[in-house]
């Protein structure tokens, strides 16, 4: 079964049609995102926010949280640490923002205001070395199942862990709505930086941010609304009509109500098979994620 249509299967005005699209999304991307008006009282949000908002009305799992543990090693400035992390929550208005609902029931972004916090500390010192790690994982997996109030927040939870007086753990818990993988390196990147300034005195250099993520919000939804949103929809609802679900043998009966338990399956890549996938593709202009979800799709 094949859930989206190919370029061949595409009339000549439709590929005409996709190639402006594609286009105008290009020549429109980052720099042309406006920094919103001061004082604007309600903010949209995204649509990837919408849908996790949405799903979250419903199930309240810990789903879409992201954890993270960096490991530091060598002496530490806990205080230091905290007011670094202040000064990087200060700068990004995602990581103080929480999702509620307006006297409309819209969901609506509200960025909290930047101030002191404190940094939660826990003390592994004096367990038994050979039981350290086996209390990190578990305290790190305890925090990473705990779900968050999408309305009350804060949506990152942070905890300095000492394991020594020369290692410390410390470990970060934010939700999808406000952060995803690839910002773990920007984080981190500008949190040594923030780091360093706390404990130098010397300042971190960190260039002011363009836009905000509540900028990209806004920016998106003026772009895709009206007659351009109505365009995009009927498309897919055309494309798509007639689809049916697709049903996969499984070795139990599946749950009513989706209990959104799952596992995990370790395999390898070796590099000729990895490089091949790259190979393919870059010639077909998308990326190795593009790639393995179209394997996927045509497996199912």
């Amino acid at each position: 079964m094949n859930a989206t249509p190919t370029q061949s299967s595409l009339s000549d005005s439709q590929r005409a049609a996709l190639a402006a699209r594609l286009r105008r999304g290009r020549d429109a991307a980052p720099g042309a995102i406006p920094r919103r008006a001061p004082g604007r009282s309600e903010l949209p949000l995204s649509f990837a926010q919408e849908q996790l908002w949405f799903i979250d009305q419903f199930h309240n799992l810990p789903t879409y949280n992201i954890p993270g543990l960096l490991r530091l090693r060598g002496p530490l400035d806990a205080a230091a640490l905290g007011r670094a992390i202040d000064q990087l929550i200060a700068r990004h208005e995602t990581l103080r923002t929480r999702l509620v609902a307006n006297t409309d029931g819209r969901p609506i972004q509200l960025i909290d205001a930047a101030g002191a916090s404190e940094l939660a500390q826990l003390d592994l010192s004096a367990v038994p070395g050979d039981q350290v790690e086996q209390r990190l994982r578990e305290f790190a997996v305890e925090q990473a199942l705990q779900p968050f109030d999408l309305a009350a927040g804060p949506l990152f939870r942070r905890t300095l862990i000492r394991l020594s007086a020369t290692e410390h753990a410390l470990l970060i818990v934010l939700h999808h709505t406000i952060f995803d993988g690839w910002s773990f390196g920007v984080l981190l990147r500008e949190l040594a930086a923030c780091y360093t300034e706390q404990v130098t005195g010397v300042p971190a250099g960190l260039a002011e941010l363009p836009v905000q993520y509540a900028d990209y919000a806004l920016w998106e939804q003026d772009r895709l609304s009206g007659p351009e949103l109505a365009e995009l929809a009927e498309y897919w609802k055309a494309n798509l009509d007639g689809l049916e679900t697709v049903q996969l043998p499984t070795d139990r009966p599946r749950p009513i109500a989706a209990d959104h338990s799952g596992g995990i399956e370790h395999g390898h890549f070796g590099s000729t098979l990895l490089q091949g996938l790259r190979e393919l593709a870059k010639q077909q202009g998308t990326t190795p994620f593009v790639v393995l979800m179209a394997t996927l799709q045509a497996l199912l």
